[in-house]
């Protein structure tokens, strides 16, 4: 029994080891370039034991022309059935023979992609550097057909070679630009939209075209469109921002023709885009030609440009102030600033406004300050405290006046007081009374240093009644005071 299984164990073992052997003679010829003997070593490897091995050597000999195939489709007869196995490496050559029309097969772009792809997804890496070359030959060949005018053909070229961008939005254009008939209705669609989620701007500027014309497979949605043509214009594709001018142009085409409703939507959904929207959607508002969002859309709109210093922004919103619509409330002092700060950029409708309520003189509010009353109070007891002083306090004097006798009361006394105290109560109080007063004025010709600083002082011009106008707006509003 143990003579048996020993026998059987040679028997299984020997043919192994013989073809290894036969193997590594074929591969020391072939490193002497003795390919003909190589490949008869090969063929023998192949006879004894089905070894993969030796099957891709003999294939790279006949593929690399070092020797004549035994027949015409050798080639394919050797490679095939290892690739049908999943051996990367015949999947890759087999694709090649496929790609070159080469040992016993037609050229076949379609196999070449299905076999070169199996090997890829096996990380083979000389397929997937065929792949590459691949995708970069059908796009060259679909380009030839293109300019041939043989539109049909060049888009099976491109459908061959889909997983290319460039290949899908050469087919999408052939499409769109009907040289050729879409396999379904919604093919345009289904090319483009993965493309620009992917973050193509050339996919987002044709996807925002398809939302735009309402064709490929969606309805026309405007909102859809300026989401898709901002997306690539952001990315500087320059006929995007060309198309999103145009579509947001249109608007004022729609208001001249008198539909202000749609006019005010396009402005609406072009707010992003460019102030100048915002200014054309509040003056429809304002004039009364579409209905607001919202009580606060006007403010809204005009405010944040006002804030940026563009003068017609700041002269509506010195309108809305002066008239109270769209604004909490009407105020005259609100009013005056945005259009005085509008005037100073030379808006003529601003100084017009201006003219018109000259008569209204607005100051800046002063910090009232207790020190001047002070002084003068610490002034005037200073004074009194000097007199009651020399009154009251020693040293007196009193001397004879001889040259006064009265024959009933006697010689005339004469009391003499101190002036000291009198001179320094009187001087003290000047310097405390003289300082309030200085005080006092500087005070009335200055605002207050914490509100300019935060809010700023501006004048209008001198009018010929000589009168000046003074605004500064408050967290509180402004002090009103008139002044001739």
């Amino acid at each position: 029994m143990k003579k048996l299984i020993v026998l059987g164990i040679c028997l299984f073992c020997v043919p192994a080891i013989f073809a290894q052997d036969v193997k590594k003679q074929g591969d020391d010829m072939a490193a002497d370039q003795n390919y003909s003997g190589a490949a008869m070593m090969y063929r023998l490897c192949i006879e004894i034991e089905q070894d993969e091995e030796c099957v891709l050597k003999l294939f790279q000999l006949i593929y690399e022309k070092k020797i004549e195939p035994e027949s015409a489709d050798e080639l394919f007869q050797l490679i095939s059935p290892l690739a049908q196995k999943g051996n990367p490496a015949a999947q890759f050559y087999l694709g090649e023979l496929y790609r070159r029309g080469l040992g016993g097969v037609s050229q076949d772009y379609r196999e070449t992609k299905v076999w070169l792809q199996k090997s890829a997804d096996q990380n083979y890496a000389d397929a997937l550097k065929a792949m590459e070359t691949f995708y970069k030959q059908i796009g060259a060949s679909g380009d030839e057909m293109a300019a041939a005018g043989k539109y049909d053909e060049a888009a099976a070229m491109y459908r061959l070679c889909s997983e290319n961008d460039e290949c899908v939005l050469k087919l999408f254009q052939l499409i769109y630009e009907e040289k050729i008939r879409p396999e379904s209705t919604n093919e345009l669609y289904q090319l483009v939209s993965p493309l620009a989620q992917k973050g193509n701007p050339k996919a987002q500027f044709y996807l925002g075209e398809l939302y735009r014309k309402g064709v490929g497979g969606v309805s026309q949605d405007y909102r859809e469109t300026i989401v898709w043509l901002r997306k690539s214009a952001d990315q500087k594709y320059a006929d995007a921002r060309k198309a999103l001018d145009m579509l947001c142009a249109s608007g004022d085409a729609m208001a001249a023709e008198g539909n202000y409703d749609e006019a005010a939507t396009m402005y609406r959904l072009c707010l992003e885009n460019d102030e100048l929207f915002q200014l054309k959607l509040f003056k429809l508002i304002y004039d009364k030609k579409t209905e607001p969002l919202n009580p606060n859309e006007l403010h809204q709109l005009i405010n944040p440009l006002a804030q940026k210093e563009n003068p017609e922004a700041q002269y509506y919103l010195g309108l809305m102030y002066k008239t109270g619509l769209g604004v909490s409330s009407a105020s005259e002092v609100e009013a005056l600033k945005w259009f005085q700060l509008s005037a100073n950029q030379n808006f003529a409708d601003a100084n017009t406004e201006l003219e018109k309520m000259r008569p209204i003189i607005v100051e800046p509010p002063v910090k009232k300050s207790k020190l001047p009353g002070v002084l003068f109070t610490v002034g005037g007891l200073s004074a009194a405290a000097g007199i009651a002083a020399t009154y009251f306090l020693e040293p007196k004097n009193v001397r004879l006046n001889w040259n006064n006798v009265d024959p009933d009361k006697g010689v005339e006394q004469i009391t003499e007081y101190n002036p000291v105290y009198f001179i320094a109560g009187c001087a003290v109080g000047a310097v405390c009374i003289g300082t309030g007063f200085i005080i006092k004025n500087k005070a009335k010709k200055q605002p207050d240093k914490a509100i300019a600083e935060n809010y700023g002082t501006q004048s209008l011009p001198q009018h010929d009644y000589d009168m000046r106008l003074h605004i500064v707006a408050t967290g509180n509003g402004a002090g009103l005071r008139l002044t001739f």
